[in-house]
């Protein structure tokens, strides 16, 4: 039972990367929306490390790594979680171009044992979680809409 657990939590752990490859598999046949994500994710890391830096707000006490991951830089700080925030950018970015439940259900899977992970392994507080969810959720909306009329105005002239 133990070693289940323990592949669930490297499925939570590695969350943003599989979340990552299924978005770049799922839009490769959607060229405009799969370069606006690929400079949207970038854009979204950028903003997390700026939150990080700008808060400043510590990792919780006797945080464990799952991998021997260090945390340096911008990295030592836990506001926003950027997992959290990663994972939230490409379950909406994703769900909104191919509105596929079927895909949003896995998606939504995964996004809870990334959170799990993170707060087990006491990485981040539960508001670290929450606001960087919400952080990738509303950058994932937003840069949905921002490709939406970059599109429509492309396809216009």
């Amino acid at each position: 039972m133990k070693n289940g657990l323990l592949l669930l939590d490297y499925i939570g752990f590695f969350g943003p990367l599989i979340l990552f490859c299924i978005s770049l598999w799922k839009l490769s046949m959607r060229t405009p929306f799969l370069y606006g994500y690929l400079g949207l994710f970038l854009a979204n890391t950028i903003i997390n490390k700026a939150l990080k830096l700008l808060f400043q707000e510590p990792r919780p006490e006797g945080s464990m790594t799952i991998v021997g991951e260090p945390y340096q830089g911008a990295d030592k700080y836990g506001m926003p979680s950027g997992h959290a925030q990663s994972v939230g950018f490409s379950t909406t970015y994703l769900y909104l171009v191919t509105k596929n439940a079927l895909w949003l259900a896995l998606e939504l899977g995964i996004v809870g044992l990334t959170l799990i992970q993170r707060w087990k392994y006491r990485n981040h507080s539960v508001p670290q979680l929450t606001v960087g969810m919400l952080v990738g959720t509303f950058l994932g909306y937003y840069g949905y809409q921002v490709m939406q009329l970059w599109i429509k105005k492309s396809i216009l002239k």
